[in-house]
């Protein structure tokens, strides 16, 4: 509103001081023939006239000059900047921070009692590594529950306590979350591997076989051999891109879609959390021809993907699907749903892992 006005105000400058200016004296008359009017204007000799037009001019100059300049500067006006985009944010790995009832693990209560020292470090922004329920496999990457603390971190009391002082003092929070995979412990994984057919049937990303030795393609995981494991109950190999502890989540079937936007709910909504850090984004699908993925020296004659390492594969076909961007384009809207309905702008940021190759 300030900008707008100043422009309004050095428009009525130029146009009165410039062309009216001008137009007044080039019409209706000059200095003398204004004198007969207003006597005070008979004192004003030929040379401080030539110096008042002249400096009405510049004046009139000054104002177009600056009107220019400001409206440059508006047009030119950089987007602003949201609260992720300005201040500090600092990642803790909870298990590590700080241990405030001495059993030899961080926690959340530490995390509380050290607020005031992260804010006068200018710290504005605290994210949190994995903190949900676990099976302890992958520092807590390995979730049994998407809306359950683990207890080693405290309790949901303690987790509460630690969003309201954050926000009490003009502090955000930022939790990691993990839509690629679960624990093999998880309910859901368990329900998957069932004989039977069940509600859950196609929670992962299984296929039937029952060859128990060949795994359906050369797929190898992040962490080194298949990125397959095969399930006796199901008679089926399931995949895993990281450890085979962590079965791949089906992010084709609309209900585990659904679980997971209710998990965002959850934390987003309910519990007031800021913002979530998506991990491992690149993996989230895979090709559905189940190709074989490409070597990338052709020297390689073992095709097994046994002894070979992860980054000895392009992986075309594992990696950065198409489906991957609209699935984030989806929860996108839903974090901009939850921003208006609550009245504070929420953030989503998905993490491309890199992997370096040797």
């Amino acid at each position: 509103m300030y900008e707008i006005l100043k422009l309004g105000f050095l428009l009525l400058g130029f146009v009165l001081f410039g062309p009216c200016l001008a137009i007044y004296f080039t019409f209706y008359g000059d200095f003398y023939t204004l004198s007969k009017r207003y006597k005070l204007l008979s004192y004003v000799t030929d040379e401080w006239e030539l110096l008042g037009v002249f400096g009405l001019f510049w004046v009139g100059f000054y104002f177009m000059l600056s009107f220019w300049s400001a409206l440059k500067k508006l047009r030119n006006k950089p987007p602003k900047l949201d609260w992720w985009q300005t201040g500090i944010i600092y990642e803790i790995y909870v298990k590590s921070f700080k241990d405030s009832n001495n059993d030899g693990v961080g926690d959340l209560r530490g995390i509380v009692d050290k607020i005031d020292y992260l804010k006068s470090i200018g710290v504005k922004t605290v994210w949190l590594t994995p903190i949900y329920a676990s099976g302890g496999q992958d520092g807590g990457y390995d979730v049994t529950s998407y809306v359950d603390i683990d207890p080693i971190y405290g309790t949901m009391c303690d987790f509460d306590e630690l969003v309201r002082k954050l926000h009490s003092n003009d502090m955000h929070l930022i939790m990691d979350f993990i839509p690629n995979h679960t624990s093999d412990q998880h309910e859901w994984f368990k329900k998957s591997a069932s004989s039977v057919k069940n509600a859950y049937h196609d929670y992962y990303v299984w296929q039937p076989s029952e060859d128990r030795k060949k795994p359906p393609n050369n797929w190898v995981s992040v962490f080194g051999n298949s990125m397959w494991e095969y399930c006796e109950a199901r008679k089926a190999w399931y995949l895993h891109q990281f450890l085979p502890s962590q079965p791949d989540l089906n992010l084709r079937s609309a209900k585990v879609r659904e679980e997971l936007k209710s998990a965002i709910r959850f934390w987003i909504e309910k519990k007031n959390v800021d913002g979530l850090r998506i991990d491992a984004v690149k993996h989230l699908f895979e090709s559905e021809s189940l190709e074989d993925e490409p070597l990338r020296n052709s020297s390689i004659s073992d095709l097994s993907g046994k002894q070979l390492k992860y980054e000895d594969f392009d992986h075309v076909h594992t990696s950065n699907q198409p489906e991957s961007y609209k699935l984030l384009a989806e929860w996108r809207k839903l974090f901009d749903e939850i921003s208006e309905k609550t009245g504070r702008k929420k953030y989503i940021h998905p993490i491309i892992t890199l992997y370096f190759i040797h």
